[in-house]
């Protein structure tokens, strides 16, 4: 007898870690339905356009859907223009996750998994690695992102939802955002230019690899965790070290390293405490670094001879 499909939905199915989960999801046979704010296609699939701030519109979509799992990712991500645009960041990752909540409530979800964000630490106050219950954010979408997990907080506690917010660090792979620094660096590395590393390149971060945090988000959702869990790596690694592994896992390159001065170098550190979810959610991150750009580079040069 074949075993009825879990219905689940991912809500910004068209994003960067929303399109790895989307697929992972399909491909272990999942019912699966895709939201983004501006719909779309993934694979042939259609990908519906909602808007998650308007609470009738979310309303409607859930009616006689009967999802049993939501893989909450949508969220408006600031670019440096937008760091202080209050009303957007708030509008899209609390409302939104608010009005999500609110149907998972009506509806009786069994697990809402709810994408949060490393950024609710503060680089220049929280004492590494950073805990679980060390949050300071020190910019208006990190306050957002916190905001948000108290709000699936609430819900668990008051409601009756199971929720699980994932703190993750830097998540990189094929796909993602242009201008940040992983695929600035490898750009550099396919035109053999310089990369350029600011001061002594002493600025850490935690880097983990986003077919890990799809694994993190299937495990929580189909586990009995609940509550708060940072995913990352563990392990923290300098601006300078990782131009130099990228060189080296691209070793066709000629680049070099080019240290430009600066009048006020940032030498803070930011790297995640894994182990609440090594125990509460069975999760730890397979891929190293070397490791994850490899495969990303193998994606890369799949994708490039696809074209």
């Amino acid at each position: 007898m074949m075993r009825k499909m879990k219905k689940v939905l991912v809500t910004g199915a068209t994003g960067f870690i929303g399109k790895y989960l989307y697929r992972k999801l399909k491909e272990l046979k999942y019912d699966v339905t895709g939201i983004s704010f501006e719909g779309g296609k993934i694979d042939g699939d259609k990908i519906i356009a909602l808007d998650i701030t308007n609470k009738e519109t979310v309303e409607r979509f859930f009616i006689g859907k009967k999802f049993k799992i939501i893989f909450h990712l949508a969220a408006f991500i600031p670019k440096k223009t937008e760091n202080r645009d209050f009303k957007k960041n708030f509008n899209v990752n609390c409302l939104g996750t608010y009005n999500l909540l609110v149907a998972s409530e009506k509806n009786k979800i069994d697990k809402f998994v709810y994408s949060s964000s490393a950024s609710i630490y503060n680089r220049q106050t929280v004492p590494m690695p950073a805990k679980e219950e060390f949050a300071n954010p020190e910019n208006i979408y990190g306050i957002s992102k916190l905001a948000a997990e108290n709000l699936c907080e609430l819900f668990r506690r008051n409601y009756n939802l199971k929720t699980v917010s994932l703190r993750y660090s830097s998540v990189y792979g094929m796909g993602q955002e242009p201008y940040c620094v992983l695929p600035i660096f490898i750009e550099k590395v396919f035109k053999n230019e310089a990369i350029k590393v600011f001061g002594s390149g002493k600025r850490t971060q935690d880097f983990i690899y986003v077919k890990d945090v799809v694994d993190a988000n299937i495990k929580a959702a189909f586990s009995r965790a609940e509550g708060v869990f940072n995913v990352g790596s563990g392990r923290e690694i300098s601006t300078l070290k990782l131009a130099r592994t990228i060189i080296k896992v691209f070793s066709k390159s000629k680049s070099k390293i080019k240290k430009e001065i600066v009048t006020a170098e940032d030498k803070t550190r930011l790297f995640l405490d894994a182990e609440k979810a090594k125990k509460g959610l069975k999760f730890s991150a397979k891929y190293s670094l070397e490791k994850g750009l490899s495969d990303y580079k193998k994606l890369i040069y799949e994708n490039r001879d696809n074209s």
